[in-house]
């Protein structure tokens, strides 16, 4: 009873992580690709492939394996045959095998492959550099994931803060149409200045409306690459990191062929086009086996078995296979010269992957700095932009200039941030980093 009781509770505390699990709505950005990389399907999938690449090495290993096999047989002959081979001299007719025209038959085969020509170990290295390639595949996805995930988890916080320069913007149109229409009754401002207002208040309304719009369809997104299947909306929550010190722009490239997953899976296609191409050449080899069998075989009208077996070696030296060999040769010849432009190829376009966002991160640090300081030149005009009007010694037009200038200036500034965090995933992407 006490074991029993033991297992409901641990039962019931189970069910609540799980469910906690289910209902959690904020996330970080680690536990975004934590949950990502456990539920993505496309993630999965691709698992499964790599799963698979391994028992495809298993079989090509079997090749070189002694096998055996259980046979069994019931034929019926129009005439009667002897039982096993005849052999021997015949002195008399008691000499011979029994004959019959129903015959059954028990027994084994076996074999044992000797030498191929490298065509067995030639498909294992196949085989082996086949995984690797599903292997890198599955890693430079999973890191494509990660940067998706990253570049959508940055921008939401880019928009999220957009949001709340609109909505103070918008608070700054009302109390400026306070202003506008106090002026109005006290005489000091003409009705064009209230119009002015209102279609400025009206348009950035408007305006927060995309951006909540777009922030709205950018958590969708998220969902949909974490595999979040809930309903139920979800939230991010913002974690302050050390500013990341990079590496010099040679180390980088240095770092990223050493690591970079579609590099290796373009040098493993390289070394898998050419274990193929020595299995073509294996074609025209000679093959050595050594194998045999064992039978007992009874007749319909016997009353025992009759045993017969064999076991040797057997060669077999191709001598004309009608091109076959030549063929296959030069075919699998222009898969590596094929896969040997394709490295160079992915190795050009990972360097101008590193290029760009090794710039792209010098960029926005660049404006960072420079609008870092332009905000607070920028909110003291549209202060002082208030009060000249308030004074009566300036129209709204001058005070939306400010406003605008205000504005942009945040918005830049936060623009500026997202670009530099969204350019140092693309360059630890570039460098295929964990």
């Amino acid at each position: 009873m006490k074991k029993f009781l033991i297992f409901i509770m641990i039962l019931l505390l189970s069910s609540a992580v799980f469910a906690g699990e289910e209902t959690k709505s904020a996330y970080t950005l680690s536990e975004l690709i934590n949950f990502a990389l456990l539920n993505s399907p496309a993630i999965a999938a691709t698992e499964k492939s790599v799963e698979a690449g391994k028992y495809s090495v298993d079989s090509a290993k079997s090749e070189k394996n002694f096998k055996l096999n259980f046979n069994a047989s019931a034929m019926k002959y129009e005439y009667a045959i002897p039982l096993v081979p005849i052999s021997g001299p015949i002195y008399s007719l008691a000499n011979l095998p029994p004959f019959d025209n129903s015959i059954g038959a028990l027994g084994t085969t076996f074999s044992l492959p000797l030498y191929t020509g490298g065509r067995i170990e030639g498909n294992i290295s196949a085989k082996e550099y086949e995984k690797l390639i599903s292997e890198n595949n599955l890693k430079l996805q999973k890191q494509e994931l990660i940067y998706n995930l990253s570049g959508i988890y940055y921008k939401i916080m880019q928009l999220e803060k957009d949001i709340l320069f609109f909505r103070e913007n918008i608070k700054q149109f009302e109390d400026h149409k306070k202003d506008v229409e106090f002026a109005l009754k006290a005489g000091t401002a003409a009705k064009v200045e209230l119009i002015k207002t209102e279609t400025k208040l009206a348009q950035a309304r408007y305006s927060l409306l995309l951006v909540e719009n777009g922030l709205q369809s950018s958590y969708e997104l998220l969902k949909t690459l974490m595999g979040y299947e809930n309903k139920n909306g979800i939230a991010v929550v913002y974690e302050d990191a050390a500013p990341r010190e990079i590496l010099t722009f040679d180390d980088c490239v240095k770092k990223t062929l050493l690591q970079r997953p579609d590099y290796k899976a373009a040098l493993n296609k390289v070394k898998m086009n050419e274990a193929r191409k020595k299995v073509a050449q294996s074609l025209g080899k000679p093959n050595i086996n050594f194998n045999g069998f064992y039978y007992d075989n009874i007749g319909n009208n016997q009353m025992r078995f009759v045993d017969n077996w064999q076991a040797g070696f057997s060669l077999a030296i191709p001598i004309l296979d009608g091109g076959l060999t030549k063929a296959e040769v030069e075919k699998n010849k222009k898969n590596v010269e094929e896969a040997v432009k394709q490295e160079e190829a992915v190795r050009q376009n990972i360097i101008k992957e590193v290029k760009d966002a090794y710039l792209n991160i010098e960029n926005a640090r660049g404006r960072i700095a420079v609008l870092k300081d332009s905000i607070a030149l920028a909110e003291e005009n549209y202060r002082i932009e208030k009060l000249k009007f308030k004074a009566g010694s300036s129209t709204s037009t001058d005070l939306f200039d400010a406003q605008a200038d205000l504005l942009r200036t945040k918005t830049d500034y936060w623009q500026a941030v997202y670009d530099e965090k969204i350019a140092l995933a693309a360059l630890k992407k570039a460098m295929g980093d964990e």
